[in-house]
Order: C-alpha cells, then structure tokens, then sequence
C-alpha cells in the first residue's frame, strides 16, 4: 500500500501538480515513506540472501512486490540509494535484466521504466521489442495485448494497458504507438466501465501524460452534406447544432423529420480537425413491422434464437426444434434459447425479448438470476421480457440463456453505439391455442 501511494505522487509529481513539491506536510510523507520501503527492501534482501545462502544455482527472487518497489523507487531517485542499499538494489536489477521473460506482462512494464530511469537502456529495448511482437493491431479498436485478468494485483488489464502507455512514451519514445494505445484505453470504456478507483487513476494518469494532450485540442468535427438535394440547409442544421455542443465532450445531435429526409443524405462527408480521436453516428430512424426486419451482419454483438417444444416421452421430457410449419397445440410448453457473442468486453448490455400474441410466459417474478456462468436480472412485463447483464460479458464467448419464455424478436443493446437483433420467426397456432 505505501509503495502504490508513493507510485501515485510520483504520477502527480511528473505532471507538474504545484502541490507535491511545495507542501511541506507531504514532503515528510514522502521522506518517511521511502524509508520505510527501502528499509523492508533490505530486510526482504537479506532474508533472501540468508535462506537461499546453501543454494548452489542462483534463484529468481524477484517477486511482483520487489519489481513494484524498483518501479516505484524510479520517481523518486533524488533520494539517495547508498550502503546495504545500495547493493540490494543493484542484486535485483540484476535478477531484472536475467528473469524478465519469466514476468507477466504488467511486471514487464515496470522492469523497462524503473532500468531506463536508472541508466540502464539494454533490457528496457528487449522488453519493448518483445511487447511490441505480442501486440494485436485493429484498426477500429486500436493496440492492445491479449492477457488473462487474474485476481493479483499484477494482473488487472486497465492497470496493465495504461502502464504499457507510459513504457511506450518513455521508453520507445513511440508516439505512434502511444495513440493507438489511447483508442484502445477508450474504446474499452466505451463499453465497459473502469471497474475500480486505481485503474480509473492509472487509465486517467497514462491518458494525460502520455502522447498528445487531448484536452486541448477542442476542435468542433465538420460534417458535409455534399451530394443532398439541398446541402447547405442542412449543413446550416448541422451548424446550430455544434453552436449549443456539449462543454467539454464537444457533444452535439442534429435531427431531421420525415419531411426533410431524403435518400441522398445518406452520403455524409466528416472531418476530424483534431489529432485526438472522436466518436459519431448516423443513422435512420423509423418504424417497421417485425418480420420485415433483417439481422445485422456487422455489428459487435451477435445473437441467435432457437424455439423448442417440450415433449414428454418414455425417458423423460425432450425438445423439439420448432419452424415455420409447425403446429403448435393447446397446452403445448415452447422453451426459447438465447445465444449472445460479442467480440469485446462488456458491460451494463440490455437485452429485450418481445413476446406473439397466444403466448404468456411461465416465469412472472422479476429476480436476479444466474445460468450458463452469466448473472442478469430479468424483469417480466406485458409484452416483453427485459434482461440486464450487468457483468462483463467476456470477449468471443458465448453466453447461452435458456429461458421459459417466448419471444419473437430480440434486441440487445451495449452502450447507445451498438445494438443488434435476431432473426424473425412465424408460428402456427392452432384456434384456442392457451399456453398453461
């Protein structure tokens, strides 16, 4: 806990907040703080050092808290590392430069900072170049890494990306890379949310610090109708618009009536003055009847509905896949199975099951539930059951929800950008068809 209160002063202190270096109280915090560590450093040096005395082969001592407190002792290297220190310290960046393939990612990042910021530039280089190999490039969604979230503190994926952002800009000194690190950092947020207060500081330092400051550049985007019938009425509509834009965000909507709407606004030209990235829609609003209504094919969330008969046979009840020319009977019992993928991380998705005429569902108590690995809460109501999936929804895996209700159209949405549907069923339902 010291060494993390540390490592965030010094994240304070290289963006230049007055306050770190005038306060005269926190001053005496931090002097008492890096005592403190160095001395457990020591102590840990010599324990080690003792136990491991009759060992014939050297041994990786170097655990996640010891690459932390070299890390974390980087920003502060105006304090003097002298005596038993000293030497301490000069043994693990050893271990450093022999056993950093062996760390995880995030442990990676800190060795490359804490040895370029103690002069040594050799391993730092390797450990880049090595990152930079492992790292998956997308065009929509920027650089990342693919990296199993653990329940260590070494093994948290905004904590981890955010530090790749700060070795990037420090180390590489690549800034091409160091944007494409910032897309990722906020797409994530796009659609997840910043699960804790350290990796919100941690995503927020390495945002502001590191590349290109994004605050400033506050440019309004320029969108052209070039090819409507009439561009400059609607350009002067786009106009108004930016003129009552959101401080801050630059946020603006722009609507048009059914009146006003014609085929050829469907060709927009947008220019984005900034270096920073920005985020926009367009799209058609309207009404149309269910079975009309297609599948997307593009979209990061995809769905697939199946409809089965429950039948009672000699070894028990079974299912039966149910089409478009089947029959279904009084008393009949239809099950529904939800498929749900998505090839990123989510959260807080809403997903909404739209019950035909002649069904009525068997489950009536809006609860929080959990199935399949999936938590969500489901609420019943008149035409429609809504389900809330709070909790991450893993990338590329696929939740499968069987449920007791009966639907005909299915609609999830995760944030406002992306929604998605699924295909559209008709069924047969014989004269005084009841479901029990």
């Amino acid at each position: 806990m010291t060494q993390y209160l540390l490592e965030g002063i010094g994240h304070l202190d290289r963006l230049k907040v007055r306050a770190i270096q005038e306060d005269a109280r926190l001053k005496r915090l931090v002097d008492n703080a890096i005592q403190f560590i160095d001395e457990e450093l020591l102590k840990y040096y010599e324990e080690q050092q003792l136990n491991n005395s009759n060992k014939k082969q050297e041994l990786d001592e170097l655990s996640p808290i010891v690459i932390h407190y070299l890390y974390t002792r980087s920003f502060f290297l105006n304090y003097p590392i002298e005596g038993k220190l000293k030497k301490a310290v000069h043994h693990y960046t050893q271990q450093a430069d022999k056993y950093w393939q062996k760390k995880g990612i995030y442990q990676e990042g800190m060795i490359a900072l804490a040895l370029q910021r103690m002069g040594e530039t050799k391993t730092p280089t390797k450990i880049v170049k090595s990152l930079k190999e492992r790292a998956i490039e997308d065009k929509e969604r920027g650089m990342y890494w693919k990296m199993d979230s653990g329940y260590d503190w070494h093994q948290l994926p905004i904590e981890t990306h955010a530090l790749m952002i700060e070795v990037f800009s420090e180390v590489a000194k690549d800034l091409k890379t160091v944007e494409e690190l910032k897309v990722w950092l906020l797409k994530t947020k796009q659609t997840t949310h910043w699960t804790t207060t350290k990796a919100t500081a941690a995503a927020v330092y390495a945002l502001l610090m590191n590349g290109d400051n994004w605050l400033l550049q506050d440019q309004l985007v320029e969108v052209n109708f070039n090819n409507a019938g009439n561009p400059e009425l609607h350009d002067k509509k786009i106009k108004v618009a930016q003129q009552q834009a959101e401080a801050g965000t630059g946020y603006f909507k722009a609507q048009w009536s059914a009146k006003e709407v014609s085929a050829d606004m469907a060709s927009v030209s947008v220019s984005n003055p900034n270096k920073s990235v920005a985020w926009g829609g367009l799209y058609w609003q309207y009404f149309e009847q269910l079975d009309k209504i297609k599948t997307f094919k593009e979209t990061p969330l995809t769905l697939h509905k199946q409809l089965f008969k429950e039948v009672n046979t000699a070894t028990g009840p079974k299912l039966e896949a149910i089409h478009s020319t089947n029959v279904l009977q009084a008393g009949d019992k239809v099950k529904v199975r939800i498929e749900l993928r998505v090839d990123r991380p989510m959260s807080y998705v809403h997903m909404k099951d739209m019950r035909a005429s002649g069904f009525e569902p068997i489950n009536v108590i809006s609860q929080y539930k959990w199935q399949g690995s999936l938590g969500y809460y489901e609420s019943t109501g008149d035409v429609a059951t809504n389900s809330f999936l709070i909790i991450y929804l893993l990338e590329h895996t696929s939740s499968s929800i069987p449920c007791a209700w009966h639907t005909l159209a299915t609609f999830p949405m995760a944030s406002q950008r992306y929604s998605a549907c699924t295909h559209q069923s008709l069924l047969a339902i014989q004269r005084g068809f009841a479901c029990k």
